[in-house]
């Protein structure tokens, strides 16, 4: 993500043209804070599923060693 305010702009906002300048950093402003939560969201979104594939992870692992614990007891009833 890179936010821009061209050289046109910064010199714009210097001068005290008024509103044109001000309303173009505003809005470019804005874009990039829709930019930004944007990001926000699809990083939260990657995070629950990570969590998600590691609870999967945690509960395939208990299972596993459950069938192991099994598979000692009944190989070694033999």
């Amino acid at each position: 993500m890179h936010i821009d305010i061209s050289g046109l702009l910064k010199f714009a906002d210097f001068f005290p043209d008024g509103f044109f300048s001000d309303y173009l950093v505003q809005e470019r402003i804005n874009d990039s804070l829709a930019e930004v939560r944007s990001k926000q969201t699809e990083v939260n979104d990657i995070i629950s599923g990570l969590r998600a594939r590691l609870e999967k992870g945690k509960i395939e692992l208990e299972n596993m060693e459950i069938e192991r614990i099994q598979l000692i007891e009944q190989y070694g009833n033999l």
